[in-house]
């Protein structure tokens, strides 16, 4: 097939040439430069429109008329060519080879109208378009029927096809890049261009395709007249065809115009109802009638009219009533808004004014009247937003006004310059707030310069530290000529970049408070000197009362040991008595005052806590009984037997408690109960049926000097310092104490106190020292003191000199050697610390052997203590004088060793079996005593015997039993037995040796009972003298109505009281002796109103 299409080597005189119509060429150029115009108009058009409907149709469009130009141009070009020779076409395949041109177009259209085009996708478009306009020209060659041979050359042929994508590339290219670089206002330009390029390839390949046909005929006889009637018809025919492709390209650009702008107008519609829809403002059409034409949602919205209710009404209907009448909303009135927004108040639908921005805008059409688009703004939020910012100003100026600080905001600079500061700063400164932020003052200016540096530092540390704020005092200058301070309390504000810009805070006048801190410094220093003399009062005090207590508890002792007659025993018991009760309240007084002061002690040993509760109930036992108390004590078995703590403070803790109890409870019972709480605490409970105490006073009654109420201290006496005491003791040793009471029916008071648990220990018994024979030299000024003491240790054997002062010891001390010094530390003239100075500076310089000195004052303060050891003092004695603490100080002092010299322990064996003094001083008198002996031995004999032939176990039941026993017996001075009973209880078990020491303390009870049978208790139960007894009744109201005791009285009522009431004589008795007479009154009424 290949053979008959390309001819290679035709025989020359065979060959037939023909000759073109130079007007028909031209002819064919320029339809195909047209129809390449006409393409590249709806080239663009398709790639303007998005609408993939129309940008299909514009590119469809496009293709007929460029495949029409094509298929146009080949055969004019063909009727420009003559043969001489007859040239039919085949109609059928004349008109498909259009088909081919159009789909290449089509297919390369659509590539160049694409997003985004490469290169590469240009140059495929090229080579379609080529291929298409070349496959149309070799089957529109087809069509031809004549007589030669068609065949074609095939260089000739390659090149054509060539021509076409080339020149096909070049226009492509041409139109993209002239694009790029010129306007639309020049498109018209680009099109031309485009439309050369375009046509050159249409036009090129078809005249080199025409020069690669070859026609070989077989005859050379041609018949020319044939030639021209087949060229006229068809050139008709052409003509027609092109009409028509013409018309149909014109038809479809025209239909895709009208797409495209029907498209255009329906987006523009829906963009514009969209915008009105979502519009912020209200928008109205008016014309120049002032007649509205149209409004959107959102004047119904703002004004409550809708767009149905308002079409064809004039816009002032959206004006207040009273400017309808006076306003007509035409093209006059219309001008003043255009261009500019102004405010008005419209009327709504519902009869208010609604605060509206109304801005009205021109619209000119041409061949019609002007009319105009209205813009309303909705103000009502921002007028409440206005007026909310206007209040909260008022607000704020008014609080900045009346703080009492000035607020303010300033650079940090050298002169502080102020950008704002509140008006209050004129009272501050005396400078008003404007002279300020002007820069007519600066704030630097005012600060005192010695002040100012050092504010400087503090802010520049503050920054350097990466605070947000700091706080300085400093002294500013009024302008009327005074000082004030300031407190600057300030923040640091950054920017957005982290730099500092400036401070914000507050001043404040700070003048009143630092004027009360100078008053309150000159206060302090006035209560610390206060403080100071009552130190030294109370040191004073306790040195003077001490000194004569000294020698009155002393020289009482000394006369209680000698022989004396019965009356001036008992007065001698009386003055030892009321001099201890002395004691104790100055103690108590001075305790007050050092636990105020927070220089009380505490002293921490190890102790029996059963022995320490024995000792206190013990001591309180006649007491309660005296006053037909049952007093109680109750021990949990959950105790250890053995704690380390403040012995000695607790025991007074449970004394003063305890005589509390026992004073303000007039019958029933006083109970002491313990046991172990959480932790290490043990819990301490003093619960009485007394008078109780109201509600409202119970937290007074821990204060100093108060009591539960006024009457206390006149009915039963006292200081009111007991409670507070304990509280401040408990809570020195780390516990609480709390109370309980309801009036009338009892109080209880509780408190904790930590113990530390520790292992049993072998307590130490009383311990009697006797100590050698010493030299010893008393250096005190009273010479009382001298006499007592020098009466006391003469007793133990030792040799005694006497020095009057601090000076007259020195010279003793030269003059003789001694083996100790008691020296007072308060003397006239050289002082003890002094003298003792003196002496060790002696003893130095000779090289004698340093002589011991204790030192004896009556002093409580610490610091003497300090200045007693700093002086070279060895030891320190406290006045009043108690010679066995003096006697065992002289024995540590001089370093003698207790356990291995003439010191004797009083064992078990060596007790009493009945300390008869010790009981006469507990019940009074000897008959009392042996009437309770005999009560308890009667009740609990058998209860002792079946004691110690126990063989079992040990329960808590009967330990509790042994405890009991065990009080009572110390009550009642029972030493040998209160000593086994005290072994059985700490070891919890009865061994052969002590059962046969119990039988024998059994027997010698059984005979001291039978005998106070017969002989004491008897005269004890005697009737007394009942007349005697009804004269001493009246003497005795008469002394109560005074208000005064008389011993004689009271003693003569005793001795005469018949036994039925010789228990209520002795609680009259001790009433009086406590001074409570209103109780004591009580009893005096029951006496004198039974019949005797």
């Amino acid at each position: 097939m290949l053979n008959t299409f390309f001819v290679t080597d035709p025989a020359p005189e065979l060959l037939l040439n023909g000759t073109y119509d130079a007007t028909l060429v031209a002819l064919s150029v320029l339809v195909a430069v047209i129809a390449s115009f006409f393409t590249l108009i709806q080239i663009d058009f398709a790639e303007q429109n998005q609408n993939s409907r129309i940008n299909q149709l514009a590119k469809f469009g496009g293709a007929v008329a460029m495949a029409g130009g094509i298929w146009s141009m080949h055969f004019i070009g063909m009727l420009a060519f003559s043969l001489c020779i007859e040239v039919d076409y085949d109609p059928w395949l004349t008109a498909a080879s259009i088909f081919p041109a159009f789909l290449g177009c089509w297919v390369s259209f659509d590539l160049i109208t694409r997003p985004n085009v490469t290169l590469a996708v240009k140059g495929l478009a090229a080579v379609i378009l080529g291929a298409g306009i070349g496959t149309m020209h070799y089957s529109g060659m087809e069509a031809m029927q004549l007589g030669p041979m068609l065949g074609y050359d095939p260089t000739l042929f390659g090149l054509s096809i060539i021509v076409a994508v080339s020149l096909a590339f070049i226009a492509i290219q041409t139109r993209s890049k002239l694009r790029d670089y010129v306007s639309d206002n020049n498109i018209s330009v680009v099109r031309c261009l485009g439309a050369l390029a375009l046509g050159a390839s249409v036009s090129g390949m078809h005249y080199t395709g025409m020069q690669a046909a070859k026609f070989v005929s077989d005859s050379p006889i041609i018949s020319q007249e044939m030639q021209d009637q087949h060229t006229q018809s068809l050139a008709l025919f052409i003509a027609a065809v092109s009409m028509i492709i013409s018309a149909l390209s014109a038809l479809i650009h025209t239909a895709s115009k009208y797409r495209s702008v029907a498209a255009d107008k329906a987006a523009n519609e829906s963009r514009l109802a969209a915008i009105l829809e979502t519009a912020v403002d209200g928008i109205i059409t008016i014309n120049g009638d002032g007649i509205i034409k149209s409004c959107n949602p959102l004047v119904e919205r703002i004004l409550g009219w809708s767009e149905r209710e308002t079409l064809g009404c004039n816009a002032a209907v959206f004006l207040p009533k009273e400017t309808q009448t006076k306003v007509s909303f035409d093209s006059a009135y219309l001008e003043q808004f255009k261009g500019v927004g102004r405010e008005i108040k419209a009327l709504h639908k519902q009869g208010h004014l609604v605060p509206i921005r109304l801005g009205i805008g021109e619209v000119e059409l041409k061949d019609q009247r002007a009319f105009y688009v209205g813009f309303i703004t909705d103000l009502t939020a921002q007028k409440q937003m206005e007026k909310a910012l206007i209040e909260q100003e008022t607000r704020y100026r008014t609080l900045l006004n009346n703080m009492p600080g000035v607020a303010f905001r300033c650079r940090i600079d050298s002169e502080w310059t102020m950008s704002f500061v509140s008006p209050i700063v004129e009272q501050l400164t005396g400078y008003r707030a404007e002279e300020f932020i002007s820069g007519q003052v600066h704030f630097a200016s005012l600060i005192i310069e010695d002040d100012k540096r050092l504010t400087h530092d503090v802010v520049e540390q503050a920054l350097q530290c990466g605070k947000a704020s700091y706080s300085q005092e400093y002294r500013i200058l009024h302008k009327s000529g005074h000082t004030k301070w300031v407190l600057d309390k300030g923040s640091f504000e950054y920017d957005q970049v982290g730099k500092v810009e400036g401070i914000a805070g507050v001043l404040l006048d700070i003048s009143e408070r630092k004027n009360m801190e100078d008053e309150l410094r000159a206060a302090k220093g006035i209560a610390e000197s206060a403080a100071a003399s009552k130190q030294a009062f109370l040191a004073n005090m306790s040195h003077e009362i001490r000194t004569p207590m000294n020698a009155i508890l002393g020289f009482s002792e000394v006369l209680k040991e000698s022989e004396l007659k019965p009356d001036q025993s008992k007065h001698v018991n009386t003055i030892l008595t009321s001099a201890k009760a002395l004691l104790h309240l100055l103690n108590d007084i001075l305790d007050s005052a050092k636990l105020d002061q927070g220089k009380l002690d505490l002293i921490e040993n190890d102790f029996c806590i059963s022995e320490l509760l024995d000792n206190v109930v013990s001591t309180f036992w006649y007491q309660a009984k005296k006053k037909g108390l049952k007093l109680e004590l109750t021990m949990s078995h959950s105790l250890y037997q053995t704690y380390h703590g403040a012995s000695d403070r607790l025991r007074q803790v449970l004394v003063n408690l305890l005589g509390n109890a026992i004073k303000f409870t007039a019958q029933g019972s006083v109970e002491l109960s313990v046991e172990s709480s959480h932790d290490n605490y043990v819990l301490f409970k003093i619960a009485d049926t007394g008078i109780g105490i109201a509600n409202d006073r119970l937290d007074s009654i821990f204060n100093p000097f108060e009591q539960a109420d006024e009457s206390m201290s006149r009915r039963f006496g006292g200081t009111g310092l007991g409670t507070t005491i304990s509280r401040q003791l408990v809570e020195l040793m780390g516990g609480k104490i709390w109370a309980h009471s309801e009036l009338g029916k009892g109080s209880t008071f509780h408190f904790t106190v930590p113990l530390k648990k520790i292992a049993a220990f072998t307590i130490a018994q009383d311990v009697h020292v006797e100590l050698p024979p010493l030299n010893i030299l008393v250096a005190d000024d009273i010479q009382q003191n001298t006499e007592l003491l020098s009466l006391l240790l003469e007793k133990q054997g030792h040799s005694i000199e006497v020095a009057g002062d601090g000076l007259e010891a020195i010279e003793k001390v030269k003059a003789q050697q001694y083996d100790l010094i008691l020296m007072d530390i308060h003397m006239p003239g050289c002082d003890g610390l002094e003298a003792t100075r003196a002496i060790k500076a002696y003893e130095r310089e000779n090289r004698q052997q340093e002589t011991p000195v204790i030192a004896l004052t009556a002093s409580v303060l610490g610091e003497d203590r300090a200045a007693a050891k700093a002086a070279g003092m060895a030891a320190f004695a406290s006045k009043p004088v108690v010679i066995e603490d003096l006697t065992r100080t002289i024995a540590e002092t001089l370093n003698i060793n207790i356990a291995h010299t003439a010191i004797g322990v009083r064992q078990t064996s060596n007790k009493q079996l009945i300390n008869r003094a010790r009981a006469i001083n507990l019940w009074g008198s000897e008959a009392r005593f042996l009437k309770e002996l005999a009560r308890f031995w009667d009740g609990k004999r058998e209860e002792v015997v079946a004691l110690f032939a126990h063989e079992g176990q040990f329960t808590n039941d009967l330990l509790q039993n042994i405890h009991t026993i065990k009080g009572v017996a110390g009550n009642l001075a029972l030493e040998t037995l209160f000593g086994l009973l005290e072994q059985i209880e700490r070891k919890k078990e009865i061994d052969e040796r002590l059962r046969a020491k119990m039988a024998l303390i059994i027997e010698k009870l059984d005979d001291v009972v039978g005998l106070s049978d017969e002989e004491v208790v008897t005269n004890a139960l005697s009737e007394g003298d009942v007349f005697l007894f009804k004269q001493n009744l009246p003497q005795v109201k008469e002394m109560i109505d005074e208000a005064q005791v008389e011993d004689d009285v009271l003693d003569a009522l005793l001795e005469s009281a018949p036994l039925t009431y010789r228990s209520q004589v002795e609680a009259l008795k001790h009433a009086l002796d406590d001074f409570e007479f209103e109780r004591a009154e009580e009893i005096l009424a029951q006496l004198m109103s039974t019949d005797v």
